[in-house]
């Protein structure tokens, strides 16, 4: 019992870590489940662009982009067409120009997840 207390420890400070990491960085991230599309993990910076409401454990369409279906731009089929490899690319999102970066990562419990970052290039893209 005790050996199981202390993997969990181990666990909770493992996660505590990628949580600091992440949410002190400049992209905004966001991990979805590859077979359900929900949403798994938000860091802070993605948060803050979606006013800090909660995303985690909506579908992925519902909660970033408030669609009912798959949105248009998805960049997960591109990376199913494509394993290994990351999908790098420019969006417009309310007057601002970001740029985009996804992948298909491990995750969690033998999940495969999808990996969405992005950060916003607005004044570089207009000067």
């Amino acid at each position: 019992m005790q050996e199981k207390v202390e993997s969990l420890y181990e666990l909770m400070d493992r996660l505590k870590i990628r949580d600091s990491v992440l949410d002190n960085l400049a992209f905004a991230i966001c991990v979805t489940d590859l077979a359900t599309n929900k949403i798994l993990y938000v860091n802070a910076t993605m948060r803050r662009l979606h006013g800090d409401e909660v995303l985690t454990g909506r579908v992925c369409w519902e909660g970033m982009g408030n669609e009912n279906k798959r949105c248009a731009f998805c960049p997960i089929p591109n990376l199913l067409k494509n394993p290994g490899k990351s999908y790098q690319w420019e969006r417009d999102i309310d007057d601002r120009h970001f740029q985009m970066y996804d992948s298909i990562i491990p995750w969690e419990k033998g999940r495969v997840a999808h990996m969405h970052c992005r950060v916003e290039i607005t004044k570089p893209f207009n000067s």
